[in-house]
């Protein structure tokens, strides 16, 4: 899923720029949130000409909202075991350092 800048095809719904996402590649990842409402969607261009698109999606952003909250879970408990490994890793290093330095002190 990728984050894309676009404008509506549709003039009814506004020409203002739109951040989203595609809805395509969404329903490969989150197939629940995405809608084909199984009716044509019928748009009007800038220039009045309407045309009839068929089997267009739709997406419930909402519904997006808790597996996103589930993945920064997710990934806030892997970035906190990794830096719980790299405070082992350091203290670690910290300690032969220091076993290094004594050996070297007595030679």
């Amino acid at each position: 899923m990728r984050p894309v800048h676009f404008k509506w095809k549709d003039t009814a719904r506004g020409q203002a720029e739109q951040i989203g996402f595609i809805a395509q590649e969404v329903e490969k990842v989150l197939p629940q949130i995405v809608e084909n409402p199984e009716t044509d969607v019928l748009v009007t261009a800038a220039d009045g000409t309407k045309t009839t698109i068929d089997d267009a999606l739709s997406m419930s952003y909402a519904t997006m909202v808790t597996p996103l909250v589930k993945a920064v879970q997710q990934l806030k408990q892997e970035n906190d075991q990794l830096r719980t490994q790299l405070e082992t890793a350091d203290d670690n290093y910290e300690a032969l350092r220091r076993d290094v330095q004594a050996l070297k002190d007595a030679h």
